[in-house]
């Protein structure tokens, strides 16, 4: 219950959010859907992580336990000097036996947005599906993670990239 009133907040806020409004609301309003990310991942049988990832993508990182093997791995990063937000949101499938040692091997599938605040409106930004391919090491609530990403950019013009991120994530 406490999950789903939640979701409706975070919902609202991303709702009535405007990219055209100070970068600090928006800043704002992600601290507040991170900060309330632990009452989600409460009753699940893995923990929530939070953390930062180099790279690209590059910025704030959290991993949503689903099921016990598998999550959902999002990423929020905001450019100053060229003012963008973009995110993104993967499903990921984790392979219950590490390769080595505390190797965990994931793959899984999703999606990157890219907001501009841009006074063009055929450049407000771009769709991107992503397939991200990588190891999570670690078993306690300190755990690390590489991930080599194929993306293929669908909006505003189709084309392909390789993406790559290396980063951390403490675990509750």
């Amino acid at each position: 219950m406490r999950a789903r009133a939640v979701m409706k907040s975070i919902e609202r806020v991303i709702k009535y959010s405007r990219l055209d409004q100070s970068p600090h609301l928006i800043i704002l309003h992600m601290i507040v859907i991170c900060s309330s990310l632990p009452l989600i991942a409460h009753s699940s049988p893995r923990s929530l992580g939070l953390g930062a990832m180099v790279g690209k993508p590059q910025g704030l990182t959290a991993q949503i336990p689903i099921t016990r093997w598998t999550a959902l791995n999002t990423s929020l990063y905001y450019n100053f000097k060229n003012p963008r937000v973009d995110i993104h949101l993967d499903q990921i499938f984790i392979q219950p036996r590490p390769v080595l040692v505390a190797f965990y091997p994931y793959v899984g599938l999703g999606a990157r947005i890219s907001l501009h605040n841009q006074r063009n409106l055929s450049d407000q930004g771009a769709l991107t599906g992503r397939v991200p391919i990588g190891l999570e090491l670690g078993e306690s609530h300190l755990r690390g993670f590489i991930e080599i990403t194929p993306a293929l950019e669908v909006l505003p013009a189709l084309g392909f990239s390789l993406q790559g991120a290396l980063g951390v994530r403490y675990h509750f």
